[in-house]
């Protein structure tokens, strides 16, 4: 038996504690926040739970194992950092820090500890991401060219971090996973309507390696929710909405075709456009949080790097640094 704390019962935190609830290697020991209205509420559904406000609660006990950080990011770093020093194995939710700086720090701690450090990048456990690489790496659905994604509702309003840490790390850990690289350098615009200096909309662009561009639009001003990754593909094209529930995934046999015409002592290009069926493949029906979990724990037990490790969530920190910059530098691109 695993017993494990979690730190933050807001937003997040209620889904992370149902889905411990239904692992049976794993024994929710201790929940931990400051706000005593969410501390009431956590009382009531986790009983057996121990409720608290004080982190040392949890980093003075033997006996907790593993500690789950879903508490806002400014804060991240300080509390994984006492958690390593105490000998407890992390799961950190999306963004693991607020800069490289930290998350590096992170990985020097951890040099000593040797502790099982997870980020919370939900989207890379979730069945459709899955089945979308599996599509894209086909040989049948050709070079992807680019991909742009859409994050956006009215709401949820952040005062801790912009739009862009709040949404964004999903789908650049999504991209990350699908291109198997990070992006070379990004370029990001956007707007402060509600709060100074904290974006509510941004535009980032970034470049990968063989020439692939990704487009990302987060937002907490627009009048629907939508959650949705297009992938252009040389032969294929894909759709995934997070929204539908029967058909997540959409492939389209669409495509351009070009070839070289002769014509005199010059060369023309001829376009062909070719526009075929829809097909929707069979998803499982996993839940993709309770999925990566269950990976948590099992690494902890068979002691194994997890697939979105320290570097994972470094990765995307340095992705996210580099668009808050450009986003500070009037829009400029900068390189990673």
């Amino acid at each position: 038996m695993i017993n494990c704390a979690l730190i933050g019962y807001g937003y997040w935190g209620p889904n992370i504690a149902r889905s411990i609830a239904r692992l049976k290697n794993v024994n929710l020991s201790v929940i931990c926040d400051l706000n005593q209205a969410k501390l009431e509420e956590a009382e009531i559904v986790f009983s057996r739970s121990k409720i608290t406000d004080d982190v040392s609660v949890i980093l003075e006990d033997p006996e907790i194992d593993a500690v789950i950080i879903a508490t806002p990011a400014n804060t991240h770093f300080d509390l994984a950092s006492k958690a390593l020093n105490a000998g407890k194995h992390i799961l950190i939710e999306k963004p693991i820090t607020t800069s490289t700086n930290q998350a590096l720090e992170l990985k020097k701690l951890n040099e000593k500890s040797k502790k099982i450090i997870m980020a919370g990048h939900t989207f890379e456990y979730n069945p459709a991401v899955l089945k979308m690489k599996e599509i894209i790496k086909d040989d049948n659905f050709g070079k992807v060219y680019y991909i742009y994604s859409t994050r956006v509702n009215l709401g949820q309003i952040r005062g801790d971090v912009n739009a862009l840490w709040n949404l964004a790390p999903h789908d650049i850990s999504m991209s990350n996973y699908l291109l198997e690289s990070s992006p070379l350098e990004v370029m990001a615009t956007g707007a402060c309507f509600l709060q100074k200096s904290i974006e509510d909309v941004v535009f980032a662009i970034l470049k990968y390696p063989n020439n692939v561009m990704v487009e990302i639009h987060v937002s907490w001003l627009d009048p629907a929710k939508e959650r949705k990754m297009t992938v252009v593909g040389a032969k294929k094209m894909l759709v995934y909405d997070d929204l539908d529930n029967e058909m997540p995934i959409k492939i389209y046999d669409k495509r351009v075709d070009t070839g070289q015409v002769a014509k005199g002592l010059s060369t023309e290009y001829k376009i062909k456009l070719h526009s075929g069926d829809i097909y929707v493949p069979q998803i499982e029906g996993k839940e993709p949080l309770l999925e990566e979990l269950k990976h948590f724990f099992i690494c902890i037990e068979e002691n194994k790097n997890p697939l979105t490790d320290l570097e994972n969530g470094l990765n995307v920190v340095k992705v996210l640094e580099a668009c808050q910059k450009s986003l500070e530098e009037n829009s400029k691109w900068i390189k990673i």
